[in-house]
């Protein structure tokens, strides 16, 4: 087994931190020099943002960019509300009842196969 070893700093920083399985887990994905840089504004982000919706952030940016997930974020969202969106801007229908209208059906077929 292999002992990691950190500096100072990263050490303090693990006294510190509330949950240190995650600020290793962190330090394993983003490297030691991310934590120390990003690891705050990461932990401060879990109060008010699930977990998946930050990594998420960074995989699709960098952990770098954590400073601006707040003004990227733009919530979460039901995906009944989503479908429902969906169907009335496609096809103009305030119910799923409306699209099962034979004529329409045969419509939206079409507009699926092209």
């Amino acid at each position: 087994m292999t002992e990691t070893t950190f500096t100072e700093e990263t050490l303090e920083l693990l006294e510190d931190c509330p949950c240190e399985q995650d600020a290793l887990d962190f330090i394993k994905a983003h490297g030691e020099k991310a934590f120390v840089d990003h690891f705050e504004t990461y932990v401060a982000l879990f109060d008010q943002y699930q977990i998946a919706a930050i990594d998420a952030f960074i995989e699709l940016w960098s952990v770098e960019d954590l400073d601006h997930f707040q003004d990227a974020y733009y919530g979460e969202y039901e995906w009944s509300r989503i479908c429902g969106m969906f169907r009335k801007r496609l096809w103009g229908c305030s119910s799923w009842h409306g699209i099962l209208d034979r004529n329409r059906l045969e419509g939206i077929m079409g507009e699926l196969t092209v």
